[in-house]
């Protein structure tokens, strides 16, 4: 007897509602690779007229469908695969009839939702090795999708295969690029290579992000294309001469989204660590370090330019050169820039330095005052202020040596004299003359 799955869908089949103005239902099964070719005639339909194709009867079946017999049922099969449409007779009675296949692939794309086009059998077929498996078949299914074009089911498999329980092609490149820069041992690349298309794969990279794969070059390659590009977005051209051969102008964006979808996550520290690789390989310090802060305030990527932001600054106010309004707006800039949790304390420092030197300006003259009602009023609606940055300054410093930086550390100590002097020998001094 012919396979029971397939007896029970041709049943089924046939026993579904006509479609609107439709007297009956005419199916041909497809069966190219002729795998039912000997389970035809023991078919047994109620209410269904069989006919099997030979290649030379097409005429006559054209014939019998079109006008000796206009109300049965029919199911047509057809093993016979034909190089050029004008050779098939019986295509314009196909295009209102229905298509049915028994074959494997067939079952698996009914199953998954998968339209039945040759665009997406051809894209099934390459996945064979996935679809072996039933678990990965039941984590597809439970993605819940609807197949209409290859680039989405491609998406979807890679998704299963990195792990994910559903995603787009970002969460696919996010995932890859968070398993390691070892080729060989980034687990979700070598399941895509084993049990998915690695070559799929690279092309979805190249058509998203612009990066083309070459067997030689490293992993990190990739992240340094996707990180570079990303930082293009908002950086001045000037900072990245000389490293075009990583940037893809047109998948800015594309790829400015990746890195802010990955960093938003609750955890980030693969990114983090993957940015601070990247910087470290390319030398990127040494390269931002030449640049003013106002040219860096626009780049978020790299911790690095948060790094290099930070030393140039204290660098200035160790020689006493304060640049307030600069200050103020790279604090506030940066507040909602990348990685600023690895930095605030000592942003949050910098921030009060400039609001203490904003103090000593705005009273440069000192406080010449001896009405004591007039020292207390004018302590409790002004002066407090510079206590209150003071001791807000020592707070983040305090915290800052809790888990310091050693990149920053020695700029921010040596800050601290800028501090004392300015709190203690003018301000203390000042105000002291007016409480005595």
């Amino acid at each position: 007897m012919p396979n029971e799955r397939v007896q029970f869908n041709l049943t089924e089949r046939f026993a579904a509602p006509l479609p609107e103005f439709y007297r009956r239902r005419i199916v041909f099964w497809k069966d190219e690779d002729r795998e039912f070719e000997q389970d035809i005639d023991e078919l047994r339909l109620d209410g269904v007229k069989i006919i099997k194709l030979t290649g030379t009867n097409n005429f006559a079946v054209k014939k019998l469908l079109l006008h000796d017999d206009l109300d049965s049922n029919y199911l047509i099969y057809c093993p016979i695969t034909y190089t050029d449409d004008q050779e098939d007779w019986l295509q314009d009675i196909e295009y209102y009839s229905e298509v049915f296949r028994a074959d494997f692939i067939s079952m698996q794309m009914d199953e998954l939702n998968i339209t039945p086009s040759a665009a997406m059998r051809k894209t099934v077929k390459l996945y064979a090795k996935f679809l072996e498996n039933k678990e990965r078949r039941q984590k597809l299914r439970k993605i819940g999708r609807d197949y209409q074009t290859p680039l989405q089911l491609h998406i979807d498999i890679m998704a299963v295969l990195a792990g994910l329980s559903e995603g787009s092609a970002q969460d696919v490149i996010i995932a890859v690029l968070a398993a390691g820069l070892d080729k060989e041992t980034n687990s979700v690349l070598q399941n895509i290579r084993k049990f998915g298309s690695i070559e799929a794969f690279w092309q979805l990279v190249r058509k998203y992000t612009g990066y083309i794969e070459e067997e030689d070059k490293p992993l990190g390659s990739f992240a340094a294309h996707v990180l570079l590009t990303a930082l293009s977005q908002t950086m001045n051209p000037s900072v990245l001469k000389g490293l075009e051969r990583f940037v893809s102008e047109t998948n800015k964006a594309y790829c400015y989204s990746i890195v802010h979808e990955w960093r938003s996550r609750e955890n980030n520290d693969d990114l983090y660590e993957l940015c601070r690789t990247v910087e470290n390989e390319l030398q990127l310090p040494t390269r931002f370090d030449k640049f003013e802060p106002e040219t860096l305030v626009t780049g978020d990527i790299f911790p690095c330019i948060n790094e290099s932001i930070l030393k140039q600054l204290y660098g200035e106010i160790t020689e006493r050169v304060v640049k307030v309004d600069l200050i103020m707006k790279v604090c506030s800039n940066r507040r909602t820039a990348g990685w600023y949790e690895h930095f605030s304390n000592y942003f949050d420092c910098l921030f009060f330095i400039g609001k203490m030197e904003t103090f000593y300006r705005e009273h440069s003259g000192g406080f010449h005052i001896v009405e004591p009602k007039e020292i207390w009023k004018l302590y409790t609606s002004d002066l407090y202020r510079m206590d209150a940055y003071y001791r807000r300054f020592h707070f983040a410093f305090g915290n800052s040596l809790k888990n310091s930086n050693d990149i920053l550390e020695d700029g921010l100590k040596h800050s601290t004299e800028f501090v004392e002097a300015l709190y203690q020998n003018w301000f203390l001094r000042e105000l002291t003359v007016c409480w005595t």
